[in-house]
């Protein structure tokens, strides 16, 4: 098969960087293949690009899980351009010292499939990370097991992620900066310049507007 690789490939990722809330619902234990038992929390996460772009790192925090104590997640992905897909690794304090075996796999559109394979409890698995983008700033991440080869999957780990924004600066400050980027195109009319410092100046509560029109 013939794969064709994009120039920009490496940024499919792009999307997750920055802050998030992300609301989990996971089976209580994802390695037993019998349990049927699901739990949610909450949890926050942050991700930041490395190497170029070619890869980043994603953390998770887990303050108050209903499963056990908290704990931190930490997320590897890199980009191969050579095979235009991406490698994705996951440890967290609960195996400390522990990083499984990475997934991969790639995007097609707003789908991406990752799988690899595993021995987990003592059986071979097939493990599917997949991630449904449509909306950037709400994706969804889930994990998937398959006992049979690929042939069946049982979902066991669900994360819905949404984006927390920059805090606004105050409604004064927001008007100072708009006043800023609006004296910068103003070019060299004096008068109006002088006019801008000033109401910019009294929105700041540094002195009463004082306007000044016409020529000097």
């Amino acid at each position: 098969m013939i794969v064709t690789v994009s120039a920009d490939c490496h940024r499919q990722f792009d999307f997750v960087f920055g802050s998030w809330v992300v609301r989990n619902r996971k089976l209580v234990d994802v390695t037993d293949a019998a349990c049927d038992d699901w739990i949610e929390f909450d949890a926050a996460s942050e991700a930041f690009p490395i190497l170029g772009g070619y890869g980043h790192v994603d953390r998770m925090y887990v303050d108050d899980p209903p499963d056990g104590e908290s704990f931190e997640g930490f997320t590897l992905r890199l980009f191969d351009p050579s095979r235009g897909t991406w490698k994705i690794w996951w440890s967290s304090t609960r195996a400390p010292g522990v990083l499984d075996p990475p997934v991969e796999g790639r995007f097609d559109g707003d789908h991406g499939v990752f799988e690899c394979e595993d021995e987990i409890a003592g059986r071979q698995v097939v493990v599917r990370f997949e991630w449904l983008t449509a909306n950037k700033n709400s994706p969804r991440w889930q994990q998937s097991f398959s006992y049979d080869g690929g042939e069946t999957w049982r979902l066991n780990w669900v994360m819905h992620l949404e984006r927390v924004l920059p805090a606004k600066p105050p409604a004064h400050r927001r008007g100072v900066q708009a006043l800023a980027e609006a004296r910068g195109s103003l070019g060299p009319n004096r008068n109006a310049f002088r006019a801008t410092e000033a109401l910019a100046a009294s929105i700041q509560g540094l002195q009463p507007i004082a306007l000044i029109v016409g020529d000097e």
